[in-house]
């Protein structure tokens, strides 16, 4: 009777411990398999360029134009004003990082005018100044049927582009500020 309890006690001992290194075993060198979260990945209409690649922008919508150019780590006001750096850097951070939510195709685009999108003419445009010399024009036009998308057009791309409307709302934001 003695022996056997003393043998359960030391079998429950070594089940115990090993469980124990099998878990220190995992914790250590397992590595699960991410199947349903992948690496995230810039996908948005700006994703090769990097953001202090942009250099002087300009916000034209509502018959007002604003330009902005990079000093250094900030952003200043063409005019002399304060510039909203907080929302320029989030519109520049949403157009690289956000992927369409769809690619409205040429030859579906062309079916319907461009009035229909909010592009003729458009509610916003972004032009961008590269470090490279090179530039990116953005028409941002209506809202979507759900109200949730916006219509984005690169000027001279034939492609519309219906991206969350949060990518479009610091813009709007940019080009209100006094």
């Amino acid at each position: 009777m003695v022996a056997s309890t003393l043998l359960r006690r030391r079998v429950w001992i070594a089940l115990g411990l090993a469980a124990a290194a099998g878990l220190v075993f995992v914790a250590f060198h397992g590595e699960r398999e991410m199947s349903a979260i992948g690496r995230f990945t810039l996908s948005g209409p700006l994703a090769a360029t990097a953001e202090d690649d942009v250099v002087a922008l300009r916000i034209a919508g509502g018959g007002k134009s604003m330009g902005f150019r990079r000093d250094g780590a900030t952003w200043r006001r063409e005019d002399g004003g304060p510039a909203p750096e907080a929302e320029l850097a989030q519109g520049l951070r949403f157009l690289r990082a956000t992927a369409p939510e769809r690619v409205i195709a040429p030859d579906e685009a062309g079916r319907v005018p461009a009035a229909d999108f909010g592009l003729d003419p458009p509610t916003l445009t972004v032009s961008l100044v590269l470090k490279d010399g090179g530039s990116a024009i953005y028409a941002m036009g209506g809202a979507n049927p759900l109200g949730l998308g916006r219509y984005v057009r690169r000027v001279g791309s034939e492609s519309i582009l219906v991206m969350p409307g949060y990518v479009v709302e610091p813009w709007e934001r940019a080009g209100r500020a006094p």
